[in-house]
């Protein structure tokens, strides 16, 4: 609620408010608001004390001790910081807001409609609003009365301190007076510094009054009659001129009766319904002297300040017209002849889009593009790939080779003396190619060509369009020739070394297993002669002969 509002407004280090910036706020809800008092209901009786609370999260921190701000407390801050609230809410909240905008200053309700789908233009109509006019506000004690008039945008000149309908570079000018209703006690009183500013706006002028409570400049003996201030036709009072018969002007500068100053203020308007001066100048004698433009390099100009330099819609250059040589802002652009468009940024002659080649057809942009402003606007989604180039001449480096393959063979024989040209048709070439030695950084308007010829050398050139859509090509002045090497010689030497290598490898790794086998062998003999087994060692020894007695050997048969 309010205590949010409050929040926003007072801590201008963490919301982050540009000082010079219109400051708004939109407040969206679908409830009441709650203000000073009401915290009561929950148990806090401390005030708001209108300070920022915010912790580092962004969050408030005194929620539960301090009550909501009064409506007077937030009217003192939304003065003090030039801020506005526009507050969105449902139709059955909204008679409700807008009584509060009776009492708050800067504040605006809208009808919220259901789903917020409404919210977009909802802050775009208030914007509008907001920007289009200007309310002109002050901090006058209250024993000084400020009264505001001005025209507007009409004739007649009314008690007003707003202006509506007003537009960027649109000068309205108010006249203000301060009137003295009685003076205070306290003379320490008598000198104010008055601002008076726009609604919303940072920006203000300072009145530094001081209270003549005892005032004696209107006392004959300090009148300056027929003084320089008033051009000597009429006499000096107060800061005032009090001109002559037949003289007026606000320094007595012109001359005539009542009829004469309405004819001189007539010949000061384009016409019977616009204002002296198209609002942006005074009359002066019949002639209109302009009032500077809003910044240092702007100004406003024309018999009835009907011109400028500001106001009006701008090239991709950013120039108002395009600029003096295309055009002039008087209320919209003026092109001058040869140009066109809402900000002159456009040729107004076509044939700018034509190819040479297409002189007789009468073909804008080779069929491939389209001719705005101009200049030729390629295709870039034609079944034939995109294309570029002056007049979409050329394809684009993805889809095709544009120009190269036409330019080759007059850059062969202009440059190096080869090619398939004979030397009358290599001086009919339509374009002349210019050798470097180095084609340095490629253009985005330069293209790259590489080609090679019979001797298998590559040659490289550049092309692009001169402001007469003449190609201009730069060549390489040397060839890229591959060098001839023994080709033959260098294959067979690889394939013998790579043989020989192997070879040695093999060799080196039959001799090398060749050692290993003939230490093991000799290992195991070693092994062997040393090993000696005994018979009473040996539990599985026999000896090797074995003897058998026979039991009939020796007996007698019978």
């Amino acid at each position: 609620g309010f205590d949010a509002v409050m929040q926003v407004i007072a801590c201008k280090e963490k919301i982050r408010w540009n000082d010079r910036s219109r400051k708004i706020i939109l407040f969206a809800t679908n409830g009441i608001f709650h203000y000073a008092g009401d915290g009561k209901l929950g148990g806090i009786v401390k005030p708001n004390d209108g300070h920022c609370h915010l912790d580092e999260d962004g969050y408030y921190t005194e929620s539960i001790y301090q009550d909501y701000p009064s409506l007077s407390q937030i009217n003192t801050k939304i003065i003090e910081n030039k801020v506005l609230i526009i507050f969105a809410v449902p139709d059955t909240k909204l008679p409700l807001y807008q009584r509060l905008c009776n009492v708050v200053y800067f504040i605006y309700a809208e009808k919220l409609e259901s789903y917020a789908s409404n919210i977009v233009n909802l802050i775009h109509k208030q914007y509008d609003k907001i920007q289009s006019k200007i309310e002109l506000k002050d901090n006058a004690p209250d024993y000084l009365k400020i009264t505001y008039s001005s025209n507007c945008l009409g004739d007649e000149v009314k008690d007003t301190n707003l202006c509506e309908g007003l537009r960027v570079g649109t000068t309205v000018e108010f006249n203000v007076e301060v009137e003295l209703l009685k003076c205070p006690k306290n003379s320490s009183l008598w000198t104010n510094k008055i601002q008076i500013s726009p609604v919303g706006l940072s920006e203000y002028v300072q009145l530094d009054v001081d209270l003549k409570c005892e005032c004696d400049c209107e006392k004959p003996e300090n009148e300056q009659e027929i003084s320089p201030e008033c051009s000597f036709s009429g006499t000096y009072e107060c800061g005032i001129c009090n001109c002559d018969t037949n003289f007026f002007g606000r320094k007595c500068e012109c001359q005539g009766d009542e009829a004469d100053k309405e004819s001189k203020l007539s010949s000061c308007k384009m016409n019977d319904e616009s204002l002296v001066c198209s609002g942006r100048g005074d009359c002066v004698c019949g002639v209109c002297d302009c009032y500077a433009g809003p910044s240092s390099e702007s100004k406003i100009y024309g018999a009835f300040c009907e011109c400028d330099t500001f106001s009006c819609e701008r090239d991709s250059n950013g120039l108002v017209c395009g600029g003096e040589d295309r055009g002039r802002c008087c209320g919209e652009c003026i092109c001058n002849q040869g140009w066109t468009g809402p900000a002159c940024e456009c040729k107004a002659r076509n044939d700018t889009c034509i190819a040479p080649a297409d002189i007789e057809t009468g073909r804008f942009c080779s069929g491939r593009g389209d001719c705005v402003c101009g200049e030729c606007q390629c295709y870039r989604d034609d079944e034939r790939g995109h294309f570029g180039g002056p007049f979409c001449g050329d394809c684009s480096f993805q889809t095709c080779e544009g120009r190269c393959t036409e330019f080759r063979d007059c850059v062969q024989c202009q440059t190096f003396g080869t090619g398939l040209l004979s030397d009358e048709e290599c001086f009919n070439c339509t374009f002349l190619s210019t050798p470097v030695e180095d084609l340095g950084d490629i253009l985005q308007k330069e293209r790259k060509c590489i080609f090679k010829d019979v001797e298998d050398c590559s040659f490289s050139f550049v092309y692009s369009y001169d402001d007469n859509n003449k190609p201009m090509i730069r060549v390489l002045d040397t060839k890229d020739c591959p060098s001839k090497e023994p080709v033959l010689w260098i294959a067979l030497g690889v394939t013998a070394g790579v043989f020989l290598i192997g070879l040695i490898a093999l060799l080196i790794g039959r001799f090398l297993i060749y050692l290993k086998d003939k230490r093991d062998f000799e290992r195991f003999v070693e092994e062997v002669d040393k090993t000696q087994w005994g018979n009473h060692t040996n539990p599985i020894y026999k000896e090797a002969v074995s003897e058998y007695p026979n039991p009939i050997y020796g007996q007698q048969s019978h």
